[in-house]
This record gives structure tokens, C-alpha cells and sequence, in this order.
């Protein structure tokens, strides 16, 4: 396809990494930015596209124990250090032994803020995932660093019981280690305590930018599910259409043959959640997903218990331009 026929998001895509390269980086960047000013589709590849290629969380702490951009220093301790803690039980879990390099801090100026950044991987050949975003070298780095406070992310903002999402929650916490797990609850603990509201975001190439929110109740409502250790689990696979897929949230809509009601799912990784995105691009895409289902029984109640789904694979059922993405 010839650049004059590329789509526009496309075009922009170009752009911006040719942009990146160039010794006049801020100059060319600015002057593309001020085009997709106030268009949410054109806003959203800028993002993807600028994003720094290692995640990092970027959290502001307010609330009624904060006053004048300070707030209690044994509590932000705690907070910071069992965040840290946990992304270190997450790469440990998966590595079987602990990572090169541990998640960085960057205290913000101006208001009680905190940046976890993940380093960039000592060799990003030795674990790399494709990039949806880049024809050419890998600029996404898999390193697990990144991928555990991306799934704390994805915790923080679907913490609020009031949500629909909030079914998605229980697999969320299921897909990280219980070491992980009892080390974030403690984090957790500090929020509610302190009655801290969190807003933020999560950035990484690739995935773009993730909005975080964490009110005090949706606090002590992950506080509580964090201890739930163990839940019954199954596999289950199914054919179906992909209903939406919303990168702010990490959320896909899957609806099943034979039914019309969609089921929420979060991801087992990244990458597939990079598939869905790729996928979802095309209307009414037919898939066959593989999930697993956690099951949490309530022993005071005679129905099936309360499930949660955690999308493991992905594949085209249609032939069609998204089945090439994959």
C-alpha cells in the first residue's frame, strides 16, 4: 500500500517512530501532537506509539491524610516498599529466582506521587514479544518487571464493587502469585487505612497509557478479595464474537455462541491481550477463546458461586484482515 493510501492512523503511526529518530525528536513530535489534539482515535496511537518501552506506574496519593502535598511517611513507606516487594515475588514466581534489576522509584515534586519504572531488560532478545505497533525491532521489552505492575494496575482499576468490571477482578488476582499477592495486600492495607484517594496511569509502548483509580472503599473491597488464596478453577473453551476490547481498562468483551449477554475477561499476558486489540479492530470478529474459569464459592448461598474469567489464547475463526495480524 502506497503511503497516500495508508489510513490515517497508520500514517501517524509512521510519523511518530521516524519522528523518534530524528535529531529534531521534540520539534518534529510537538507538530505531529498538535494535529491529533481533541481526536480520541489519533490520541490513542500517539500514546501506544510514545510510550516508554518499560512500564511504569505513575501514582498520586490525596485524601484526607494528606495536607500540603505531604502526608504519612511510615505509611508511603510501606506502600512503596510492599509494591516493590510484590513485583519482586512476581518475577521470582516466574523465573524461579529473582531478577537482575529491581522496579526503580521516582518520588514526584508537587503532591504526594509515586513512579514504579521498570527497567529495560539487560538483553531484550533473551525475552521479547512482538510489538502490533512496530514493523521493525522490538521495542515492546517483556521483561517481568513490567508485567507485574501492569497486573497491579489492572487490580487498582477494577477494585470498585459498584462497577460491572469488578467481575473481572477475582481472575486478575488469581493470575498473580499468592507470594506476590500477600505482599500487594499489605500496599492495599495502607490505602484504606490512610484513606488515601490513588489516581494514575500505567504507560508502556505498546499498551499506551492505562488510567488508575483507587478510592478508599474499592481499597478495603481488594483488601478482602486479596485473601480469598485458593479458588476452584476450570478450563473452557468456546466459539464466539469479540464484543470490544477496551485498552483503558484491560478488559475484553467475549459473547458466546448460543448466548447474547457478553462476558468480561482479563488476560493472562500482554501479548494476548496485544491479540485481542488486533483482532478486535475488525467488527464482529469470530474467535475461539480459551479461558480459565475461577470459581468462588459463597457457602451461605445454594447457587453456582461467582465466576471469573482470565482469557489464556486467541485465535480467528473468520478469514479476514485481522486473521493476518496474528
Amino acid at each position: 500500500m502506497s503511503p497516500s493510501n495508508l489510513p490515517l492512523t497508520e500514517s501517524l503511526r509512521r510519523a511518530l517512530i521516524a519522528a523518534e529518530g530524528s535529531p529534531h525528536r521534540d520539534l518534529l513530535i510537538g507538530s505531529i501532537l498538535a494535529t491529533t489534539a481533541g481526536k480520541p482515535e489519533l490520541e490513542a496511537v500517539a500514546a501506544q506509539v510514545l510510550a516508554p518501552r518499560a512500564g511504569q506506574l505513575e501514582l498520586h496519593l490525596d485524601g484526607r491524610s494528606v495536607e500540603d502535598h505531604a502526608t504519612n511517611a511510615v505509611a508511603f513507606g510501606t506502600f512503596v516498599t510492599k509494591v516493590a516487594q510484590a513485583a519482586q515475588e512476581y518475577v521470582r514466581d516466574r523465573l524461579g529466582r529473582t531478577a537482575a534489576r529491581d522496579v526503580l522509584i521516582a518520588p514526584g515534586p508537587g503532591s504526594v506521587r509515586a513512579t514504579f519504572i521498570a527497567p529495560d531488560p539487560v538483553d531484550v532478545a533473551q525475552n521479547p514479544f512482538a510489538d502490533q505497533q512496530q514493523d521493525g525491532p522490538v521495542w515492546v521489552d517483556g521483561n517481568l518487571q513490567s508485567e507485574a505492575l501492569h497486573r497491579f494496575a489492572l487490580l487498582f482499576a477494577h477494585s470498585n464493587p459498584e462497577t460491572p468490571d469488578s467481575d473481572v477482578l477475582d481472575g486478575a488476582i488469581q493470575s498473580i502469585p499468592l507470594s506476590a499477592r500477600r505482599k500487594l495486600r499489605v500496599a492495599v492495607h495502607e490505602v484504606f487505612k490512610q484513606e488515601w484517594s490513588v489516581s494514575g496511569e500505567y504507560r508502556q509502548r505498546g499498551i499506551g497509557v492505562e488510567e488508575v483509580v483507587l478510592q478508599p472503599i474499592a481499597a478495603k473491597y481488594l483488601w478482602d478479595r486479596l485473601k480469598v488464596e485458593q479458588m476452584d478453577e476450570e478450563p473452557w473453551v468456546s466459539s464466539g464474537i469479540l464484543d470490544g476490547h477496551k485498552w483503558s481498562t484491560g478488559i475484553m468483551y467475549f459473547i458466546p455462541d448460543g448466548r447474547s449477554r457478553p462476558i468480561p475477561s482479563s488476560f493472562a499476558s500482554t501479548e494476548i491481550q496485544q491479540q485481542v486489540a488486533a483482532l478486535a479492530a475488525e467488527p464482529e470478529q469470530r474467535v475461539e477463546a480459551t479461558f480459565t474459569v475461577f470459581i468462588q464459592h459463597d457457602s451461605a448461598s445454594s447457587n453456582s458461586g461467582r465466576r471469573s474469567y482470565l482469557l489464556r489464547s486467541i485465535r480467528p475463526l473468520d478469514a479476514g484482515p485481522a486473521a493476518t495480524l496474528l
